[in-house]
C-alpha cells in the first residue's frame, strides 16, 4: 500500500529588488534630467540663428529621446516589481548619487558669471570649470558618459 503525501501548494510571490539595471536607470534619468535643464536653460539663450543653435537643439533633442526611453524602462520595471518597491529606499541611493555629483561639479560653476549677462566670460568660465573637473571628478564624468550612451538598457 503506497500513501500518497499530500502536497499543499501555497502561492508565494518573490518580493523582487531592484537590479544594478534598475539603480543605473534611476541614476541616469536624473542625471540625463538636469543635462535637459540646463541644455534647454541655454537653447533658451541663444537665438536660432546662432552658429550653434541646430548643435545644442541636436543635444536638447537626444537628451529627451534617452529620458523617454529610459523612464519607459523604469515603468516597465515598476509595473513587475510593484511600484513601491521600486521607488522606495532601494533606489534612493542612485538618486542621491546623481545629486551629489552635481552638487560637485555645480561648486565649480558656481563661481562663473551669469550665462544671460556675460556669456563669453560665463561660456569661457565654465569650460575652464569642465577641464578642471574632468581632471578632479573623472569618476563622474565617467558615469555621465555611461548615461548619455544609454547602451545598458535591455531594450
Amino acid at each position: 500500500m503506497f500513501l500518497l503525501p499530500f502536497v499543499f501548494i501555497t502561492e508565494v510571490t518573490a518580493q523582487q529588488f531592484a537590479t544594478d539595471v534598475d539603480m543605473k536607470n534611476m541614476y541616469c534619468v536624473r542625471v540625463q534630467l538636469k543635462q535637459q535643464e540646463i541644455v534647454n536653460m541655454v537653447l533658451g539663450l541663444v537665438p536660432p540663428n546662432h552658429k550653434d543653435y541646430l548643435g545644442i537643439k541636436n543635444e536638447a533633442d537626444t537628451l529627451s529621446r534617452n529620458i523617454d526611453r529610459m523612464r519607459q524602462y523604469g515603468f516597465a520595471r515598476a509595473k513587475i516589481v510593484g511600484y513601491s518597491n521600486y521607488n522606495d529606499a532601494v533606489t534612493l541611493p542612485a538618486v542621491s548619487r546623481a545629486d551629489a555629483d552635481y552638487r560637485t561639479l555645480d561648486a565649480c560653476s558656481a563661481r562663473c558669471p551669469n550665462f544671460a549677462e556675460k556669456p563669453a566670460q560665463a561660456n569661457a568660465c565654465s569650460q575652464e570649470c569642465v577641464k578642471s573637473n574632468a581632471k578632479n571628478h573623472a569618476d563622474i564624468f565617467e558615469r555621465f558618459k555611461r548615461c548619455a550612451a544609454a547602451d545598458w538598457l535591455p531594450y
